[in-house]
């Protein structure tokens, strides 16, 4: 694909994705321009990644350009009974953001860049 093609595509996406916007790549690529103008994806439910802004959002994912973001990892399950059961290796509690919502638990997030 050109860079032309690529730089409409970002352009109109940047455009067209308001704040409180949801939008979808692919059936389990999915993410929302929050109120504050972060950006939250959902790769796979496997990742969740936060972005500082749609811009960088779609310079990561339509540009191919690394920008900097945080990253979460899918590592365990909240059973019943509150107790973790990990996918592979274990965390240390202060690695995970177990106060959150639901049996998914996932790593605090660590800034990257790619």
């Amino acid at each position: 694909m050109s860079s032309t093609n690529l730089s409409e595509q970002y352009s109109s996406f940047v455009t067209q994705t308001g704040k409180g916007q949801e939008f979808h790549f692919a059936a389990n690529l999915s993410g929302i321009h929050n109120e504050d103008g972060t950006v939250e994806f959902n790769d796979s439910g496997l990742v969740i990644i936060t972005f500082n802004s749609i811009e960088d959002f779609a310079k990561h994912y339509i540009l191919g350009e690394k920008t900097a973001h945080l990253e979460s990892y899918y590592v365990a399950d909240r059973q019943d009974d509150g107790s973790l059961t990990f996918l592979g290796a274990t965390y240390n509690d202060a690695d995970l953001a177990i106060e959150s919502d639901g049996d998914n638990i996932f790593t605090k997030p660590v800034t990257v860049l790619s």
